[in-house]
């Protein structure tokens, strides 16, 4: 059974297939639908991967606006991108651990890990797509994607190839014990987490 982030408002005639495709067009790109236990796992077992390679987290999440009347409002078309650099393994386990359940619920939230050399990445997107990029092999990825029974689908269909629809953002972000994404993103910036710009989505998730 393939089960939808909690945060994801889908259309109900909507039946995604977990699977992964290594892309053609972009070299060292591989894209998957991933059932949402799974996310976490997957993500624990990249950074297990690495002994000692600094390591760094991101996470980019919707603006965070006011209107005129002091309420709060969102622009989807706009991210604010976070960092936490030169972290180990551990350390960074220990620091996400609290977080994973809203981080991979929330669909507006991409979020994820990469080396500092910039030579891996993984990252986790709306709608339990997620991406892994390696600018030197792809091996790493197959094997955690197989020990993970995650298998290729030349034919696999994203949310996106499925649904034209619009998002609402407030149908899509995800509270647990009272916190969203916005309360884990100011905890987290005790830890050194810093803002690192901003940019324009290419696509409406």
């Amino acid at each position: 059974m393939f089960n939808f982030l909690k945060g994801a408002k889908i259309e109900h005639d909507i039946k995604l297939k977990e699977g992964y495709i290594i892309n053609q067009n972009q070299k060292g790109l591989i894209t998957a639908n991933i059932s949402s236990e799974k996310i976490e796992k997957i993500i624990k077992d990249f950074i297990d991967s690495f002994d000692c390679k600094e390591l760094y987290l991101f996470i980019e999440i919707p603006y965070n606006l006011k209107d005129e009347k002091g309420n709060k409002v969102y622009d989807l078309l706009y991210n604010n991108i976070y960092f936490l650099d030169n972290i180990k393994k551990e350390e960074l386990k220990k620091v996400i651990e609290p977080y994973f359940d809203i981080l991979i619920n929330d669909n507006n939230t991409n979020f994820g890990v990469a080396t500092m050399d910039y030579t891996y990445e993984i990252c986790k997107y709306d709608f339990n797509m997620m991406r892994f990029i390696s600018k030197k092999s792809q091996q790493k990825f197959l094997e955690i994607l197989k020990n993970n029974n995650v298998s290729e689908n030349k034919e696999i269909k994203f949310y996106w190839d499925l649904s034209k629809n619009e998002k609402n953002e407030d149908d899509n972000f995800y509270e647990a014990d009272g916190k969203n994404v916005y309360d884990v993103i100011n905890e987290l910036q005790k830890c050194g987490l810093y803002v690192g710009g901003e940019w324009k989505k290419e696509h409406p998730f």
